[in-house]
């Protein structure tokens, strides 16, 4: 099972890797949510930290763009934390 603290770790680098981190964190801000996104994430399976947190239709970039960066999650979260393993492995080795 995967630590929550590195779910969110991974995910945060999808965003940026993807170049969308500022549109989701502002798509995030402008739902006017008084909790804390990474406590939103953390409680939040991680198949769905794009789709469940708040309503993408009503963002700039709309449903469908949102939809298919979801997607992309689902696609590459498994590749992010092989990732992680491996420098995990490469900090004990060093």
């Amino acid at each position: 099972m995967i630590d929550n603290n590195v779910k969110v770790n991974m995910f945060i680098q999808f965003l940026k890797d993807n170049s969308i981190y500022d549109n989701y964190m502002k798509a995030y801000k402008e739902q006017n949510y008084r909790s804390n996104i990474i406590e939103d994430l953390l409680s939040t399976h991680d198949g769905v930290y794009l789709i469940h947190l708040f309503s993408w239709g009503k963002t700039n970039n709309g449903y469908d763009f949102w939809s298919i960066i979801n997607n992309k999650w689902l696609l590459q979260k498994e590749n992010y934390y092989k990732q992680y393993k491996r420098n995990e492995i490469l900090k004990e080795i060093i």
